[in-house]
């Protein structure tokens, strides 16, 4: 994650600029837990360009769609079992990636 913020950033910061803040939407079905993404990017960060900026993270739901009958869902509350017509052929609709919605640079 650090890594392609910090790609991104490669010759775009000008020498007065910091990151401040770094927006991550993670996706419920991810399997990452956001607590324990911002106690690695506490250790992460020293001596880097994130050194002083915030972590920030978005939770985003696990919604699924059923191919049977096209019904979406919650997947983790239902089981990942259709509640329409009890279908385990299923689609991801969100909640799965993990994104880097925003990095925020200020003076």
């Amino acid at each position: 994650m650090l890594k392609t913020a910090k790609s991104a950033l490669e010759g775009q910061l000008k020498p007065n600029e910091k990151v401040s803040r770094l927006v991550l939407e993670v996706g419920e079905l991810t399997g990452a837990v956001p607590a324990y993404l911002k106690t690695a990017y506490e250790s992460l960060k020293v001596d880097t360009i994130f050194e002083n900026c915030e972590l920030e993270t978005i939770f985003m739901p696990g919604t699924v769609r059923c191919k049977s009958c096209g019904e979406e869902f919650a997947a983790r509350e239902h089981n990942f079992t259709c509640p329409g017509c009890a279908g385990i052929d299923l689609s991801f609709v969100s909640g799965k990636d993990l994104v880097i919605k925003e990095i925020i640079v200020e003076e």
